[in-house]
């Protein structure tokens, strides 16, 4: 699963993984572009590599029916990918609650809802393959390990998210479960 992957940063994962051999769910809100990223994919590999499943990562009934239908089409999760995320920049004073609630949601809450209901199917695909190792990938920021100057609400959700993964990797290494982050830069 690649959250976020029908544009950009979330794209090109899927695009890698499809070309190593992988089977990708391409999890994404915007529903005419994620159409778009399957049926290319699967027109250039000329098979079903790809499927497009609609998913908004702050609600807990879509992230629900992603993990179903995934495992309804490829049988399990091997890899989730968390890389869903939004960006709102702006000074302390002009910033409003609203928005700041929404980038908390997305970028901290939304990988906190994916794990959670990513992880049970995870956690039954060792207990019958107990050689089987699965990962859990938050795509974060470097904004997520120094505060950002104008973009504290950003920063705070990928620092915030930082502690989610390490926490996350405590708990499910026993089940063989790896969680990590990627902190890319500008």
């Amino acid at each position: 699963i690649v959250t976020g992957g029908a544009l950009g940063f979330g794209r090109g994962i899927v695009n890698e993984m499809v070309d190593e051999g992988g089977y990708v769910i391409i999890a994404d809100k915007n529903q005419e572009a994620g159409r778009q990223a399957e049926s290319e994919i699967n027109g250039r590999t000329g098979k079903k590599r790809t499927l497009f499943v609609p998913c908004d990562v702050t609600d807990t009934d879509s992230v629900k029916r992603l993990v179903f239908d995934t495992v309804k089409e490829f049988g399990g999760i091997d890899v989730l990918i968390s890389n869903a995320g939004v960006l709102k920049a702006g000074n302390l004073e002009e910033f409003d609650e609203k928005t700041f609630d929404f980038v908390t949601a997305v970028n901290y809450k939304g990988f906190f809802i994916c794990a959670k209901y990513s992880s049970p199917v995870m956690k039954l695909q060792h207990q019958y393959n107990p050689s089987m190792f699965m990962d859990i990938i938050q795509i974060n920021s470097k904004s997520g390990l120094t505060g950002s100057n104008r973009n504290f609400a950003y920063a705070g959700s990928k620092f915030g998210a930082i502690g989610l993964v390490q926490s996350f990797a405590l708990e499910l290494v026993a089940h063989h479960i790896k969680v990590n982050a990627i902190c890319p830069g500008n």
